[in-house]
Order: structure tokens, then sequence, then C-alpha cells
């Protein structure tokens, strides 16, 4: 009851309904201001009647109380899943009691680990699948209570699709075909426009596509790159028209730089800056790169190559001021990519001088002064020498220019893509460019781990370069080597890339492992294409990183094999041996409350177990108790969230739900009757 009986009174309660027994024992009527009843039958009706303790006792009552049946509820959610997917699933509907702890239980228990929210009415579910078969698999998750009673919910789980995308052909001859490989059975979808749904599709222009691939419940998406094997680089005349007043031919001149061989045809066009279309072309389709520009104005070129095409763009000057300047250049070559020049001109209008060195670079020049620039790539540059146009130019003609041609012969520099087997693939982009017919270029490598081959006048990287073993960062350096009797010239560039190899191993975390408790796995390094985990009881899983729970301790200890497949293709694999202890079972609590004048008491599972009982103090955010935290049970006076950490004699721990602590305020009386003469008279 929720008011004691008065003075020299007392509560008398029977059963009058359903079946139950009075605990710890006794035979009804029982006595007290509260009973515990261990029912068996139920619905039921409880039946209290306050007595005086004295004849004529009299009786005033009886109050009843139906008991029903609590019942759980309904589970609802996604129940057709994939490996690895996460969801939360939510119970609605029952007649718990507020504050009932719920406990969610996966059935078999390793196809599912609970992330989140053990304990409430919304667990957050983490699927996994098996080693062994494709699937589907089926699985229950069921809530259960103290009372006893439960709600199953049947889960069916599908492997994700595993499949590779490749590529062959060319966009410019017949286009690529792009291809989902091992995908017998799928649906596709690739991001054209528009979508197209078979497993190979051809392509014409260059770009990143993607493919969904559907196996009815799962999908899974990957990516692969086009690029274009189709470019052009516009070359003008040096200087450009050499001057006497009059605009005079220039050549201009088109040169695919990829591929390196094909075949190629151009056509040449002259377009009017003042209007937007093309005076026709100038020329016919040829096999010809070049065109001679016979006066001034816009020109432009259209180079074809198999289906593809490319346009670039030039600018022929109009007439040139009279030339008073009479602008020469000399040239001195320090080295491979240093230069000094030296420009004169009588310059008798005192026009502005200009150096551009032909990579983006200008600077002020003055007449019989050198000057000396560095290049940083290979390659030809023009290299100008400007003076003018005169202050004062009514005729706005453009400046006298001597131009000359430099040319670096030599840059090294690669780029490499490291596999998860520490082997290396290397893309030698250096360029080479020989001066004469007597240009001797070689190239030397070092992988930075002691395999350093002879020089060598091949491009391309030793064929033996060997795998990296041992973790570290290896310093891979290319020296290209340049010599030329002739002019004479020897010089050297060399270019650096650190690597930094990881061999593959699985990470752990929390240790020690415990049955029962959730275990993050974890790919070292991680980045690959795919994953494909084996835990060693039968169960899988397919991202990094991921989680898993054993059932059961070893011994033996489990195998965990992880296999990769990188962005080159490569497979490989590692193992880790795991040992798990026993955990422990269950460590849920239940909520309590604070009465006027007393204590809330918390209580843990018992057991030969160390506690540590915290209170929120933010949200997520748990700090010890205060007062004594480390018995199974916990006295607070002080409303909030509360959990427990129950640590058993292997280190291993389980942390309990998250309860609330409640204040609650003295109740009024349920039944308040005062014996008098009147009720109990004669």
């Amino acid at each position: 009851m929720s008011t004691p009986a008065p003075a020299g009174a007392h509560y008398e309660w029977t059963i009058t309904g359903g079946a139950g027994t009075f605990l710890p024992s006794g035979t009804p009527p029982i006595m007290g201001d509260n009973v515990t009843i261990k029912w068996t039958i139920i619905p039921g009706i409880i039946s209290v009647v306050l007595k005086y303790n004295d004849f004529p006792y009299c009786p005033v009552g009886p109050v009843t109380k139906p008991v029903i049946a609590a019942t759980v509820g309904t589970v609802s959610g996604n129940q057709n899943v994939c490996v690895d997917d996460q969801f939360t699933y939510t119970l609605t509907g029952g007649t718990l009691a507020p504050g009932e702890v719920i406990n969610w239980v996966i059935t078999p228990s390793s196809l599912g680990s609970v992330i989140l929210g053990n304990g409430t009415n919304m667990p957050t579910i983490k699927w996994h699948g098996l080693v062994l078969g494709t699937g589907p698999w089926t699985a229950q998750l069921q809530a259960t209570t103290n009372c006893g009673n439960s709600a199953l919910y049947p889960i069916t789980i599908s492997r994700p699709p595993i499949f590779n995308l490749s590529q062959t052909g060319n966009i410019c001859l017949g286009g690529v075909n792009l291809s989902a490989t091992n995908t017998l059975g799928y649906t596709y979808s690739w991001n054209t426009s528009p979508v197209q749904t078979t497993s190979t599709i051809n392509v014409t222009i260059p770009g990143t596509y993607a493919c969904t691939v559907t196996n009815g419940t799962c999908s899974k998406t990957k990516t692969i790159t086009v690029y274009d094997p189709f470019a052009i680089l516009p070359i003008q005349e040096c200087g450009g028209p050499h001057c006497n007043g009059l605009a005079t031919s220039e050549q201009l001149q088109i040169q695919v730089t990829k591929p390196a061989s094909g075949t190629f045809t151009y056509q040449w066009f002259k377009k009017y800056p003042t209007v937007v279309s093309v005076s026709g072309p100038v020329t016919n389709t040829s096999l010809s790169n070049t065109y001679m520009a016979a006066d001034s104005g816009y020109y432009f070129v259209v180079v074809t190559y198999g289906s593809c095409s490319d346009t670039a763009y030039y600018f022929v000057q109009k007439e040139c001021c009279p030339d008073v300047n009479n602008p020469q250049i000399t040239t001195v070559r320090n080295s491979c990519k240093q230069f000094t020049f030296t420009g004169t001109t009588p310059n008798p209008n005192g026009s502005t001088i200009t150096w551009d060195f032909g990579d983006g670079s200008t600077a002020p020049g003055v007449s019989g002064v050198p000057i000396t620039h560095t290049y940083v790539h290979a390659g030809s540059y023009c290299v100008t020498f400007c003076v003018g146009p005169p202050a004062t130019n009514p005729t706005d003609c453009y400046g006298n220019c001597a131009g000359t041609n430099v040319i670096v012969p030599i840059e090294a520099k690669f780029e490499y893509k490291l596999g998860c087997d520490g082997c290396v693939q290397i893309d030698n982009q250096s360029i080479a460019i020989p001066l004469s017919g007597s240009s001797i270029i070689t190239y030397e490598w070092n992988n930075g781990n002691g395999f350093n081959p002879p020089a060598s006048t091949s491009p391309t990287p030793p064929i033996n370069w060997p795998c990296y073993t041992v973790a570290g960062t290896y310093n891979i350096t290319l020296i290209v080597r340049f010599k030329d009797v002739t002019i004479p010239l020897i010089c050297s560039d060399t270019y650096t890339l650190p690597v930094t190899f990881t061999p593959l191993d699985i990470t752990i975390n929390p240790t020690p492992v415990c049955s029962g408790n959730l275990v993050t796995f974890t790919s070292t390094p991680g980045g690959f294409a795919s994953y494909a985990w084996n835990f060693g009881d039968t169960y899988s899983s397919y991202t990094s990183p991921t989680t898993h729970a054993y059932t059961a301790p070893s011994p033996p200890p489990y195998n965990v094999i992880l296999t990769v497949v990188d962005q080159l293709g490569v497979t490989c694999t590692a193992t880790k041996s795991v040992t798990v202890l026993t955990g422990i079972a269950s460590c849920t609590i239940s909520p309590a409350f604070i009465c006027p004048g007393s204590a809330a008491t918390l209580t843990a599972p018992a057991g030969a177990y160390t506690y540590l009982w915290q209170v929120e103090t933010s949200p997520g955010v748990f700090a010890n108790a205060p007062g004594t935290n480390t018995n199974a049970t916990y006295n607070t006076t002080v409303p909030g969230y509360y959990h427990v950490i129950v640590t058993n004699s292997n280190g291993c721990t389980c942390t309990s739900n998250k309860v609330q602590v409640k204040a609650v305020t003295k109740p009024k009386a349920l039944i308040a009757v005062s014996p008098s003469a009147k009720l109990c008279g004669p």
C-alpha cells in the first residue's frame, strides 16, 4: 500500500482471481503493508482489507486491483539486410512497466552484434554473414525482459555482390569496353546518360564511370576511370614574324603529344577576330601538321585521331613597327637547365625592353646586359627579346622582337603505385630530348633498399625490381644523365620520391578479447578496394573496420584471416590468432527510485567480479559515481543516469545498460479510513 496502516490496524491481502503464491511463504490472508506475489495464473485479482487488530476489527474495503500479464510489444525495422549493414530497430506497443529493461538477443549470436542501445527499446544492430556459402542466412532478433516474455523478429541476411571492373580498348579507336566481371545473375546500373543496364558497356568519352551491381537485396558500387588517350600541343614560330614594316608569312605547327604513334589528320582554318563564324578551311584535310600563314589574324587547327578530335588556336601578329631597333640575341648554355642570354638593340626611341623566357617567366631587359635563367622542366622554349613599340604609336603597330629556341634536354620524373604485397609499379615519366645524333641518355635507378642496377639507355624501369618486405619508408631515386660530345654537354637530373610500405596487418580492439563482447577488427593499412574477413568461427564480414562477437571462449584460438584486394588488383592476406577469454554473460541493471528520506539502490549481477559505478555527466560521458562505487550495489540520493562496469578475473569487462534514478514525492494514501463507533457500533 502507498500508505501504512494506522496504529492498531493492519492490511489483509488475498488473491481473489487467478492464482499465485505469497513470498517468502504464508497462507492467505497475509498481513502487512506490502506483499510479494509470484503469479502462476494470470489475469488475476489482488484484494486488500483494512482491519483493526482487536475485535470487532471493523473491516474497511475491500480494495481490488486487477493483474494482467505484461506484453513486450512488437519489433519493427529492416528485415532484409546485407552483411555489414547497420540498422536501428524499435520495440513498441507493449504493456511493460516504465523503465523495464529490454535485452536483445540474436540467434545465431554471431550473425549480428548489438552496437548500441541494449537495455532500451531502440537497439542498433550490425549484421554479419558466414564464411561458407553465398547466403542468404536467417537470424532471429529477440527482445526479452525480466518478465520472461519476448518478441521475435525474423531477419534475412544476404551477401553483397563481389565483382571487379575492367576496361579494354581505346576511346578514339572504337571506344572503351567497361565490364563488371564475376557477376552472373546480377543486375547492373551505370551512371551514363541514359542509364545502361548491361554488364558490359562501350564509352567514347573520358571520365570516371560508376557501376552499381545488385544481387536482389544488396547493392555495391565501384568506379573506374577512363583517361583521354589523345593530346595536342600548338607550336608557333619563335619571336613571331620578322618584320620590316609589313607582315610576313609565319609557320604554324601542331604536335600530337599522345599517343606516340597513330594516324592523324589536320584541317586548318582562319577566323577573323570580330566574327564568330569561320571563313572556311584554308586547307583540305591532310596529313600535314604545319601551315604557312600568309597574313595576320586568328587561326585554328582541328586534329583528328580516329573518332577523337581536338582544336588548337593561334594568333599571327599584324604589321610590326618600322624596325629601327634591330634586336639581337646571343645565348650561352651553362648546364642542362640554365642559360645566359644577352640582348642588344640601339633602341633610339627608348622603348621598353622585355625578356620572355617561354616558361611563363618574364623580366625587364637592358641592351647589352646579360641575364641568366634556369628552367624547371624539360622542353623546347621560345625566348624573346622585345623592344617597343614607341610611346607614341599612331599606327598601333607591334614592337620588334628577336627570338631564339633553347632546349632543356632532360627531366627526371616518375610515378609509382605500391601494392599491398610491397611490390612497386614504376611509371617513368621522364622527358628526354636528343640535341643531336650524338646525344646519349641513360637512366639510373635506386630503390632505397640496396637495389641499384647498372645504368641503362632504356627508359623502361628494371623488370627485376624487388618487392619491399619490411615496414619502412624508402627513397626511390632516378638519375637521368645526358651526354653529347658535339655540343659539348654533360649533365644530369635527379628525382626522388619516398615510398612507405606497411605490411598488411590486423588490429584488434579492445584486448583481451572476451566471449560475448563486441570486438573491432581493423585492416592496417586501409584504403583497399575490397575486404573479406574470416573470424575463424564460420562468420565473415566485408568492411573495414568491422565488429564481431565470439560466443564461445577458446581453446583453441581462433585464426582471423583478412583478405584484401588493392587498387592494382593484387590480393594479400593477413592472419592473426585470437584467444577468446570467458566473458561476462550479462550485466543488465534496472532503474531505481529515490523515496523521501531514503536512497535508491542499484544492483548489479552477483559473482566473482569487481565493480565500478559511474554517473553520466554530459550526454554519453560518464565519470566515477561519488561515494562507495565498487560494490555490487550502489546507493545514491542523487537523481541521474548510471551504469556499472563489471570485470571478471580474466580482465573481461561488461558495461551495463544506462538506467535512470528518479526522485519521487510522497504519494497520497489510497485507503484512509479510521474506525468509528458509527461504523462498528452495536
